[in-house]
């Protein structure tokens, strides 16, 4: 570690032991007073986290800081305000066949995002002590020390996972990939439907045949991805999955909820309207023109920065920053400073026209 790394890590001060045997700390910012976790990992795989921590997955922790400490990488990542599934199927013992799905289903947004990466990456370690339901109710997937990269291997060189939960090429029958991670979704969504593994007592059913698939001791007999196995969970054949976000589409036309988007429609169409029936006395029809399209562009613009179009805040490193009142307060003061580039456009543009 470089000294100035030392530095920024002695920021993070312990306030809490989370886990002693895993190294995992309840830590708070000297000067933020936010609160993170801190972890110190002996296995990993450096390259994962490198790469998460500069493209955020949703509905996973937020990764601040990673400094390289001998053969242990130590870990500064989001506090997630929650309880683990494991803590509650403890005190439910089990959970209703829509509960189940949903919380299954919500688990998939994540893995989709992973094993679309080039080349993707895989968890490897499903299971309800590694989601953290949060104060919203919504299901975080934690724990990356287990994931890696999909490779051309023969087979996984040692067991990494969690007993029961792992897939048979985790313990050297095979390679993982995306599959692997098939195979735990099935067992999680039977542990939650009935509080055991499927080779003690599968669940029965439409639900136990989808699981029955998905814990296939050979790959090749389960669903190949992780749509094709909620295609089976919801009973349907979707061309793309619902939820998730295309952020390449305008704000509010992103909703799967037809009248949401008939409503942001409208409000385009408002926005469009209003700002071109703009009239000002005296003035020429080209300085009405002008001012009718760049107060258009002027909302517009803030309407695509503020909807995180295209990515654009996370592009602009908005997204890294701990404090989420501050990411507001930098998505405004991007707003202005837009809404003032386009005023100072105006009146250089009426100067010229005259």
């Amino acid at each position: 570690m470089t000294i100035e790394e030392e530095a920024r890590l002695s920021c993070y001060e312990t306030i809490h032991v989370l886990d002693e045997t895993h190294q995992v700390y309840l830590v708070q910012h000297a000067e933020t007073r936010q609160l993170f976790v801190k972890k110190i990992l002996m296995q990993y795989d450096a390259e994962v986290y490198r790469f998460l921590k500069a493209n955020h997955i949703p509905s996973t922790p937020y990764i601040f800081e990673l400094f390289q400490k001998g053969d242990a990488l130590i870990l500064i990542e989001e506090y997630i305000n929650g309880r683990p599934l494991s803590e509650i199927l403890r005190e439910k013992g089990c959970l209703s066949e829509d509960e189940a799905i949903s919380l299954v289903r919500r688990v998939c947004v994540p893995l989709q995002h992973m094993h679309a990466c080039t080349p993707p990456i895989i968890h490897r370690d499903i299971k309800p002590s590694n989601i953290m339901i949060n104060a919203a109710g919504e299901p975080i997937l934690l724990d990356m020390d287990a994931a890696k990269r999909v490779k051309a291997e023969p087979e996984d060189t040692k067991l990494i996972g969690t007993v029961g939960y792992a897939a048979p090429e985790q313990y050297g029958f095979g390679a993982s990939d995306q599959r692997t991670d098939v195979y735990a979704l099935g067992v999680l969504l039977n542990v939650c439907l009935t509080g055991y593994l499927p080779k003690e007592r599968l669940a029965e059913g439409r639900l136990g045949e989808v699981i029955k698939k998905a814990t296939q001791m050979d790959p090749s007999d389960r669903y190949a991805t992780v749509q094709s196995f909620l295609s089976s969970l919801l009973g349907q054949e979707p061309t793309k999955a619902v939820w998730k976000i295309d952020y390449n589409k305008l704000p509010g036309l992103r909703s799967e909820v037809p009248v949401r988007r008939t409503a942001a429609l409208f409000a385009y169409i408002s926005l469009f309207l209003l700002c071109f029936s703009i009239k000002i006395e005296g003035a020429s029809v080209g300085v009405i023109w002008l001012n009718r399209v760049v107060s258009f562009l002027f909302f517009f613009s803030m309407i695509l920065l503020s909807g995180n179009y295209r990515n654009v805040l996370e592009r602009l490193g908005v997204k890294k920053i701990h404090s989420k009142w501050m990411q507001i307060l930098v998505i405004i003061a991007l707003d202005l400073v837009v809404g003032f580039l386009w005023i100072m456009f105006l009146n250089i543009l009426e100067k010229w026209i005259g």
